[in-house]
């Protein structure tokens, strides 16, 4: 496992979302300085588009925006098939149980108050990431193994019917 002293590859790439220019540069800064390739979107509409034109690793995301606010994001997020595996993060000053609790239920994977601890955000941002490509290579798994038993179950058919040609 990575640790937070630890480079991560620069080809992950995370989706940070908030209306205060100042959290963005903040959280940009702080994940860029750890390898992550980083996206910025001030809105909840924007960072709908860019998650869905090029879908990042892991989305970081503000609750209490105009316009649109996290909640909001996160479902649309999760109702899309190019996007609904992708972890979100929720980052708010919001403390109430109802708040993190609606955010769980919506599809959130994980929820940090601010204001934050820095170390804090980077073993989160990483146990999901963790969490999301071990996801990945058991799908992949799962794929490559019903495609084997596909290839079985037609090699068991050709083999039923070359033994019943034979008796007959």
């Amino acid at each position: 496992m990575l640790s937070v002293e630890q480079t991560i590859p620069s080809k992950i790439k995370i989706l940070i979302v908030d209306d205060r220019v100042d959290n963005l540069q903040l959280l940009s800064t702080i994940l860029a300085t750890y390898g992550y390739e980083v996206v910025e979107s001030d809105r909840g509409s924007s960072a709908i588009k860019l998650a869905q034109a090029n879908p990042p690793d892991l989305i970081l995301l503000d609750i209490s925006m105009p316009e649109m606010d996290g909640f909001e994001v996160c479902q649309v997020l999760k109702s899309k098939d190019i996007t609904k595996d992708i972890p979100v993060i929720f980052i708010s000053a919001l403390r109430e149980i109802k708040d993190k609790t609606q955010a769980f239920k919506i599809g959130g994977d994980d929820y940090i108050t601010k204001p934050f601890n820095i170390k804090e955000v980077l073993l989160r941002v990483e146990n999901q990431l963790k969490r999301y490509r071990l996801q990945l290579e058991l799908q992949a798994k799962n794929c490559h193994l019903q495609q084997e038993n596909s290839a079985l179950l037609e090699t068991e058919n050709e083999l039923l019917l070359l033994i019943e040609r034979m008796i007959n």
